[in-house]
């Protein structure tokens, strides 16, 4: 089955260029506190909290090189040649366990090992996703690397999902994160029959928002687990050298027709039967080091070291306070417990409540850029570049490596205008 094309045109991505995007920040330090704005009380505020806090950089390489074939018994390749092009790539600014510093990110885009670009310009565009842009031009070459150190902060989840039981369809229109993620994205056909179909099935036909959004996300979970059955990594790497080179997806009516598929089918699968409900959804796509526990020295699949690692957010919203809430939900990690899923009648590990999240850095919402004209070779794999006057042929390779930075206890954090989840003391259940 086909999947479905982005749909935002590069003028439209033009078009949302914020070449002032420290603006926002800037203002609201220069306000003094006593006229800033109160924020408005909200049932959201109570329903989410964070425990363990992690510092992380994350460094990510995506390596182009010219494509090379056999030809005659002879080896030839065909070099780079742009007149103009641009590297996409998405730098998250938060997730539910996540926040990332962006004025502090760094980067560099080479061309044969000279670097042409340091600074990329962003644009907001799809489930709160940041992507950065570096550009170039007049290149040509036979190798080219985008590189990034992406410094965050990670924490573990706690959801008093007895409060969020209570939280109610809004009665005005979602916040424009959430309503961003009904827009068409790859792999997650929402709107195709298969997905469509179940979700008559498991409602019996009646109106999702008849079920309080919580209670629908734990159901719509629930079934996912005794549904689909775990099938291949989900990814595609290099037999030498076991660098990634894409991700090896289906779409999720695919998912669903088969009741199989991948870590990352199955998240992006849940994803579109979210969104065909009506609840707005987006997958989380994280370097996962819940095996390493601290740094690490890039992709290795038998090392155990990081690995590539998909789940699912859902969002409430409070339309008085203007508030969203986004909802972890992992059913890898819930169904590597049993392949019967939990009593909906209990609380579950990895639904909301997560102790590993503090060791999952996020990196992405998509599984690639929703840019017209944006490829990736091979494979998607979250990233992409368009170049002219023609596409350049070209074989790829990403390498992903964290690094843990200490930090005490006590010692502040500044997020600037993000205001972190209200912190919780240590529970064990």
């Amino acid at each position: 089955m086909t999947l479905p094309d982005p749909r935002i045109t590069r003028r439209e991505a033009t078009g949302l260029v914020l070449g002032a995007m420290a603006l926002p920040a800037a203002a609201h330090a220069a306000t003094p506190a006593a006229l800033r704005a109160q924020p408005v009380k909200s049932p959201l505020d109570d329903i989410m909290f964070r425990e363990r806090m992690q510092n992380w950089t994350l460094k990510v390489q995506v390596h182009l090189q010219a494509y090379y074939q056999q030809s005659g018994g002879t080896i030839v390749s065909t070099p780079f040649d742009v007149k103009e092009g641009t590297f996409v790539f998405p730098v998250l600014r938060h997730t539910a366990s996540s926040w990332v510093n962006t004025d502090d990110l760094t980067s560099d885009l080479r061309w044969n090992d000279r670097v042409v670009a340091t600074e990329p310009t962003a644009i907001v565009d799809h489930s709160g996703s940041r992507f950065g842009l570096w550009r170039f031009s007049d290149k040509k070459g036979r190798e080219a690397d985008l590189r990034l150190q992406i410094p965050m902060l990670t924490w573990e989840t706690w959801f008093d999902e007895k409060a969020a039981n209570e939280v109610p369809w809004p009665t005005e229109a979602w916040g424009p994160n959430a309503l961003s993620t009904f827009s068409p994205q790859y792999a997650i056909d929402y709107t195709s029959q298969p997905v469509q179909d179940l979700v008559k099935k498991w409602t019996q036909g009646k109106d999702p928002k008849s079920i309080k959004p919580v209670v629908l996300a734990k159901f719509f979970a629930q079934q996912a687990v005794e549904m689909f059955q775990p099938s291949g990594n989900g990814t595609l790497a290099d037999r030498d050298t076991l660098k990634l080179q894409g991700f090896d997806m289906q779409s999720a009516s695919t998912t669903i027709e088969r009741e199989r598929g991948s870590r990352h089918d199955i998240a992006a699968a849940l994803v579109a039967l979210y969104r065909a409900a009506g609840l707005p959804a987006r997958p989380v796509i994280a370097w996962d080091l819940r095996e390493s526990k601290g740094e690490d020295r890039g992709l290795r699949r038998s090392g155990g070291s990081g690995d590539l690692k998909s789940w699912v957010e859902f969002c409430l919203y409070d339309p008085k306070a203007q508030r969203e809430l986004w909802i972890p939900v992992d059913i890898d990690r819930i169904r590597s417990k049993s392949s019967r899923a939990p009593k909906l009648d209990r609380t579950w590990d990895y639904f909301g409540t997560h102790d590993e999240l503090d060791d999952a850095l996020p990196f992405a919402h998509h599984y690639h850029p929703p840019i017209a004209g944006v490829v990736a070779h091979g494979s998607p794999m979250c990233w992409g570049w368009y170049t002219s006057p023609r596409t350049q042929i070209a074989d790829q390779w990403l390498d992903f490596q964290s690094q843990k930075t200490p930090r005490r206890s006590n010692d502040p954090v500044d997020t600037g205008d993000f205001e972190l989840p209200p912190e919780k003391n240590k529970r064990r259940r």
